[in-house]
């Protein structure tokens, strides 16, 4: 066969096929069961060896079923084969979801002669694309003009996120907002890949909202569960989603907080985000550790979190020292606060919390400010 002319049904039906033929012991209703892709439209689809396309996200699944690392590199393939409306609108969204920006630009590129609601598309997700090189008036002033010119809903949603996206950074209280009017769209699309991505990129939204604005762990611990079991989601949408769950059992679950930052660190290793994995294991698990006063190497740690550990040796003075040789954040001032039992620093630290939308954090300094009195209280008495 030609493989330069396959249709991205027969692309798929070759990858398939040569993946089954590798597993012996794999029958259809096992991977049916494996994928959620139904046995009935992989019997279907197999009978009539790719000549028939199947849904996006049934060829996303399977291909994710056997190749968990590289799927990416057959996806890209897949999206570039296919050539239906629903395709490319479905091909452009798994390029902005799962961050290939290669594809994005090919996709692009190959379509650039489209006119009507793909034109459209192109645009749009071109914005996507190159947001990031952009000051976020150009983005948000591009993203009214495309709203004015597009028609379809899933574009408009689309343009919402990109503008959620954009102002809401650490601004969790728009964000929710945002996310609120945003998912009452989104529930009125039709099922299929472009729906669920949405959806699963707005539960992002409201799980870190209602985490650290709304003060609401387990509401947020649900929203971060249906990204999980989403067979649409990529690894850094479920790695920060253990991210979320790690963090809301910070304060009453040592042992489930930090299963759930070590579930999401393999993720973002997975994913090829060393950093973040890096950054996740020297702040992330060192932070719930001191919470729960558990002693830890001094070599391994630096910063606040040094500085953090110090206190729950008892060791106020060293403490203070790591301290002022840092920047002041919110969290310096906390640990500043318990270093010198001094409440006017905790209570700064409060203030700044709220501000932030960060209430969440508020019990950590709360806590802090009930020792103080209790032990002023002991000296009165």
């Amino acid at each position: 066969m030609d493989f330069e002319r396959e249709t991205s049904g027969q692309y798929l039906y070759r990858f398939v096929v040569e993946q089954m033929n590798e597993r012996s012991f794999l029958d259809q209703a096992t991977l049916s069961r494996e994928t959620g892709v139904s046995k009935f439209t992989i019997s279907r689809f197999l009978k009539v060896k790719g000549d028939k396309d199947i849904e996006f996200k049934a060829a996303l699944s399977l291909m994710k079923f056997f190749d968990s690392i590289n799927f990416g590199e057959y996806m890209d393939e897949y999206c570039l084969k296919l050539n239906k409306p629903v395709g490319i609108i479905n091909a452009l969204e798994f390029a902005s979801n799962y961050k290939r920006g290669d594809l994005t630009d090919n996709l692009i590129a190959k379509h650039s002669d489209k006119k009507g609601e793909i034109k459209e598309w192109l645009e749009v997700y071109d914005l996507n694309r190159k947001r990031t090189s952009m000051s976020d008036n150009d983005v948000l002033n591009k993203c009214k003009v495309l709203y004015g010119r597009v028609s379809a809903p899933e574009i408009q949603i689309k343009l919402d996120l990109i503008e959620a996206a954009t102002i809401s950074v650490n601004d969790y209280q728009t964000l929710h907002y945002m996310a609120e009017r945003v998912n009452l769209k989104v529930k009125e699309l039709r099922e299929g890949f472009i729906k669920d991505s949405f959806q699963i990129k707005i539960f992002s939204y409201f799980s870190y909202a209602k985490l650290y604005n709304h003060n609401d762990p387990e509401t947020a611990i649900s929203y971060s569960e249906s990204i999980i079991r989403n067979s649409v989601s990529p690894n850094y949408l479920i790695g920060s989603a253990y991210v979320i769950i790690g963090q809301a059992y910070m304060f009453t679950d040592k042992t489930k907080s930090l299963k759930n930052i070590e579930k999401a660190i393999t993720k973002f290793e997975d994913d090829g985000n060393l950093e973040f994995a890096k950054k996740l294991r020297e702040n992330d698990i060192a932070f719930i550790k001191n919470v729960h006063k558990v002693e830890m190497d001094l070599n391994v740690l630096r910063g606040e979190e040094l500085a953090h550990q110090l206190l729950v040796r008892n060791k106020y003075q060293e403490a203070l020292d790591v301290l002022n040789k840092l920047p002041e954040t919110t969290f310096s001032l906390i640990y500043k606060g318990v270093a010198t039992c001094n409440i006017t620093y905790l209570l700064d630290a409060y203030g700044l919390l709220v501000k932030s939308g960060k209430a969440y954090y508020k019990r950590l300094v709360e806590r802090e400010i009930n020792k103080i009195v209790d032990q002023n209280k002991g000296v009165l008495n």
